[in-house]
């Protein structure tokens, strides 16, 4: 066996209640099993807000051939295309993704946007090192990072043929020409260059992490892969890691989805405790109001 792919039980039914709105988050992880192979979890939001696992996929290789044997294996189960496929910035994962939504093909117009907290370590891995000399710097450019990412307003977005008057108007371009120029001065270390290559390639992908781009799109929230990074971390809690048989890592995910489903139904209850009790709290003073001499 080096690949299987697993429905959840009444994952139909979660997914369809959004029809072709759906987010759904792909996030391979590694020693969770004893056959050496790679788990996947499918994730979506639910419809009272929960994280759902749709499915499972056990994968010996995350590349191209086996990540697009597990999208095929999705869409052959599910039937309709994803609204948002979130992921992290792996190669494979995008090369997948272009081999699925080509013209005519699965996932034609489904969106591939990238987790920003993944794009964040990746920008301390490559730009901290050229940045150390100066934790100041360092910390300028990391602020002006995230700023540049999580801005909004759909007129940052807009493009510029020549740069506009700063008291009126700021755009994503101009902002990251000046992250960019900030990073080379004061810069220091061989790989200088390649922190420059490595942000031109960031640029490129712009229009799938830049909140101003992204926010666009339905993706009810989520602007990274955390959902289906807390699934994988409450899969391997307090386990031992890397001797799970299959029949256990089906279960320990059927366990998931069922908390999942309680969690929110038992804050659902609370909530409508706490309405009523204010309810009762609010008429009660307002009829001793009235009947006071």
């Amino acid at each position: 066996m080096n690949k299987i792919f697993l429905e959840m039980e009444e994952a139909k039914a979660d997914y369809a209640r959004c029809g072709k709105l759906n987010m759904l988050l792909f996030d391979p992880t590694h020693g969770t099993n004893r056959y050496g192979l790679k788990l996947c979890f499918f994730v979506t939001v639910g419809s009272s807000g929960q994280t759902i696992i749709l499915a499972i996929c056990l994968i010996k290789h995350e590349d191209l051939a086996d990540i697009v044997w597990a999208l095929r294996c999705f869409h052959e189960v599910f039937k309709v295309a994803p609204l948002v496929f979130k992921t992290d910035g792996a190669s494979a994962i995008a090369s997948a993704f272009e081999a699925c939504s080509g013209s005519g093909d699965i996932w034609e117009h489904c969106l591939h946007q990238l987790c920003i907290w993944h794009l964040s370590k990746n920008f301390y891995e490559h730009v901290r090192p050229v940045l150390c000399t100066n934790q100041v710097h360092w910390r300028t450019a990391y602020t002006r990072f995230w700023q540049i990412a999580k801005l909004s307003d759909s007129q940052f977005a807009e493009a510029d043929d020549e740069e506009p008057d700063d008291t009126v108007r700021t755009t994503f371009n101009l902002e990251w020409i000046r992250l960019s120029e900030f990073i080379k001065q004061h810069g220091t270390g061989s790989t200088l260059d390649q922190v420059g290559v490595w942000l031109d390639s960031l640029y490129k992908m712009r229009h799938k992490w830049a909140y101003c781009f992204c926010l666009s799109v339905i993706n009810w929230g989520v602007n990274s892969t955390q959902r289906s990074e807390a699934a994988n971390s409450a899969f391997k809690r307090g386990r031992q890691m890397g001797g799970y048989s299959l029949t256990r890592c089906i279960t320990i995910a059927v366990d998931y989805n069922r908390d999942a489903r309680y969690r929110k139904q038992e804050d659902a209850v609370r909530l409508r405790l706490k309405q009523v009790g204010t309810s009762t709290f609010q008429s009660d003073h307002r009829s001793k109001r009235s009947t006071a001499p």
